[in-house]
């Protein structure tokens, strides 16, 4: 069984400066939180998605993930209830979510999932980020369920199912 090899995984950065009143901003409601005293976890053996990292102005981007967001949001029932009845041994599942911080940066970022009760996740951070201030890859977090913009699932071998916006942008070409 091999593992990905850690990689910065962070998608791309959105800087909510200078956004306009764009209507194809992702509606985020609910919110992510810190847990207070929680150690941080170590993150020596990375099983995550691996993604290539850019800085993608942020109306442009919005407008071109939404149909992916809204695929990953239309698919997260099944994948939820496939995590609530247990994956197989080695694989994992990871929510994609928009980090915030207090001067307006916005990350997107990987948390891997380890614990989901009715609608609250509680989750790694899965990503070292590099423009939001205040969070730690391996940090905690709690979660609502419908600031999920994305999902994946990793398999032992590396592959991934789900993760529609991360594969988009893979491709992405502004």
């Amino acid at each position: 069984m091999k593992y990905l090899q850690f990689v910065v995984v962070f998608l791309l950065l959105i800087i909510l400066h200078g956004c306009s009143g764009d209507t194809s901003k992702i509606e985020q409601k609910g919110t992510i939180e810190k847990i207070p005293d929680s150690n941080i976890a170590k993150m020596e053996e990375y099983g995550g998605p691996k993604d290539t990292p850019r800085a993608i102005e942020a109306n442009s981007l919005q407008k071109a993930i939404s149909p992916y967001v809204q695929k990953a949001k239309e698919t997260l029932p099944l994948a939820k209830r496939r995590y609530i009845e247990g994956l197989p041994l080695g694989y994992s599942f990871f929510v994609t979510v928009e980090l915030t911080d207090t001067i307006g940066n916005v990350e997107i970022s990987f948390v891997r999932v380890t614990e989901w009760k009715e609608r609250q996740i509680i989750g790694i951070l899965s990503t070292a980020t590099q423009h939001v201030i205040g969070y730690k890859m391996g940090q905690k977090l709690k979660i609502d369920e419908n600031r999920i913009i994305d999902w994946t699932i990793t398999a032992p071998d590396g592959t991934e199912e789900g993760n529609f916006v991360g594969k988009f942008m893979d491709t992405y070409a502004q």
